[in-house]
């Protein structure tokens, strides 16, 4: 009939242009991540996940669960790289930095190959994750609201940027999106099929990214929130599906770690730490009396305590392994830099600013745009608080971290506020339909101005990825990414070496990138071209004086070239 061959066309361009996107993003992807070494997290996330696949090792980097680095390791199967058999100190301490320094850089194959492969199931999660938030936002709202949001999505830099790294962000982002989703579909219908995918996806989320673990307390808000928007009570059987939520959660985490069980006895570090005699604990100066009398095996509680560690296996130990080391991070804070001020502790306004300056111009003006209609978007069945729920919830908690590393630590956010805007673009008219197309074609322009440096953007609003800087660093425009550039820099100059201070893990001498660190070449005195990785300004504050100088050259936004022969450039005071 013609009605359903104009349904069917209309389904057929849909995908057509959905898949035109979804190619777009996969060409910044592969085309960009070719141009980039290692960041500090990637070598170490392959060889961790590598060692769960060849021999079940999930104790190395149990700081990061196992789902994202068993699927990034994944084509090493094919690949078969050589594990580092020096079973030395850095495999009985578990330093999976040591180990994957050999592993990468001293393998029968080429870093850059072994890399690659460990970048593309990230690749492929991002394309999944696009396809998926199409798919559900169509079914909702609309293929208008679809198209909006999945252009959001495909072209915002922070996605392609963060979705082609061997790391757990862009992982997290997606299972936190669809266990929410899931669990709002079983909220607005009453399927058990909903909350079985919801627990099994949270569970999966959860052993992608540890901070997934509060997907149970948003769920719990969710259904009180609803049960409120409906003039409902909560009656006894939304705390037994809630119940049966936990109860299918909690063994397919066990199923994810492969059903582990061990004593802590079994763990190396655990077992050298519970051998130390009380006079060896004390003189760590770490642990309070109390808890030295708890571990000394000469009292009863510390015979007690040797004797569970000893004899008492823990199922999926290496998941709260895991999750201790996390919450002792947070506990003692990570070092992070905000506006030229650097602090162990954070700031409660790391996030918002972080938010502020790197999310696209475009997006911000949408994002405005969708906050001006308020209740006047139609949702349908779907109530517009279980879309906006999970960001709101995830934000705030994030505000409280004391680690502020990344813009990336709120990646999990951006999902919803896409579909937010999708929404609005889909049922806005007259002028603000213009504003609309204004706002989409200015993150267009912003992504491709910063083709292939998207780790580095910064809106326009903020002054630019030359400006970026002054407001964050670290993985938010600095990771050690560019050598491969910088390496063509020094080839374009005929320069065979130059002072260098780098912030990064990658193996310099690997890529031939010769150098002398620029703290020598200053004391003698040596007057000539520098090449300095921002992020070491918080690291290194005596080279203040350098930001006084006009660089020579950005290498990728992320390494800055001076020429300390320059007028311009004074001696350091």
């Amino acid at each position: 009939m013609p009605w359903m061959r104009m349904r069917d066309a209309r389904n057929a361009a849909f995908w057509v242009l959905a898949g035109l996107l979804l190619g777009i993003l996969a060409a910044a992807q592969i085309t960009s991540a070719r141009l980039e070494v290692q960041t500090p997290d990637e070598a170490v996330h392959l060889v961790s996940g590598y060692s769960i696949w060849r021999e079940g090792r999930f104790s190395l980097n149990a700081e990061n669960p196992p789902v994202s680095k068993l699927l990034s390791a994944a084509p090493l199967l094919w690949l078969k790289p050589d594990l580092p058999r020096e079973k030395g100190d850095a495999w009985q301490e578990e330093n999976s930095v040591a180990i994957s320094v050999p592993f990468l850089y001293r393998n029968r194959l080429p870093a850059d190959r072994i890399l690659f492969w460990g970048r593309v199931p990230t690749m492929l999660v991002t394309l999944g994750f696009g396809a998926a938030l199409a798919a559900w936002t169509r079914y909702r709202f609309g293929r208008r609201a679809a198209l909006a949001a999945l252009a959001l999505f495909c072209l915002d830099p922070n996605v392609v940027a963060h979705g082609r790294y061997v790391t757990s962000d862009m992982h997290g982002a997606c299972f936190y999106f669809l266990a929410a989703v899931a669990w709002g579909e079983y909220l607005v219908r009453r399927r058990f099929v909903f909350l079985a995918a919801a627990a099994v996806l949270s569970a999966v989320g959860i052993c992608a990214k540890f901070n997934l673990v509060i997907l149970p307390v948003l769920f719990l808000a969710m259904t009180l929130w609803h049960a409120h928007a409906k003039r409902q009570r909560v009656a006894g059987r939304t705390w037994r599906d809630f119940a049966l939520y936990l109860a299918i959660l909690a063994p397919v985490i066990w199923a994810l770690y492969g059903f582990e069980m061990r004593t802590m006895a079994s763990d190396q570090p655990v077992a050298r730490f519970l051998s130390l005699d009380s006079g060896a604990l004390r003189a760590t100066a770490v642990l309070p009396r109390p808890a030295i009398a708890l571990l000394d095996p000469s009292t009863p509680a510390g015979t007690f305590v040797h004797w569970i560690a000893a004899h008492v296996p823990i199922p999926a130990y290496s998941f709260f392994k895991g999750l201790y080391r996390l919450f002792n991070h947070s506990y003692w804070g990570h070092r992070g830099y905000l506006l030229g001020r650097v602090s162990d502790r954070g700031w409660w306004y790391y996030f918002p600013i972080a938010f502020l300056v790197k999310t696209p111009t475009g997006t911000l003006l949408l994002l405005i745009l969708a906050a001006s209609l308020g209740r006047r978007l139609r949702t349908g069945e779907y109530p517009l608080g279980l879309l906006l729920i999970p960001p709101a919830f995830y934000f705030a908690l994030s505000i409280d971290s004391s680690i502020n590393i990344g813009w990336r630590h709120i990646l999990p956010i951006y999902a919803f506020l896409f579909v937010w805007a999708g929404i609005a673009i889909s049922q806005v008219r007259g002028a603000r339909r213009a504003i609309a197309g204004l706002a989409l074609l200015l993150l267009g322009c912003e992504s491709a101005l910063i083709y292939p440096d998207y780790l580095a953007f910064f809106n326009s609003l903020s002054g630019g990825s030359r400006n970026g800087p002054r407001y964050l660093l670290d993985s938010n425009i600095d990771w050690g990414q560019d050598v491969l550039k910088l390496k063509r820099y020094m080839a374009r100059q005929g320069l065979p070496s130059i002072a260098l201070d780098y912030f990064g893990s990658a193996d310099l001498a690997y890529y031939g990138v010769r150098f002398e660190p620029l703290a020598g070449a200053l004391r003698r005195a040596e007057r000539r071209q520098a090449a300095f990785s921002v992020t070491q300004w918080q690291w290194h504050p005596e080279y203040a004086w350098l930001r006084r100088c006009e660089p020579l050259a950005r290498v990728g936004y992320s390494i800055y070239i001076y020429d300390l022969n320059s007028p311009g450039c004074p001696a350091r005071e």
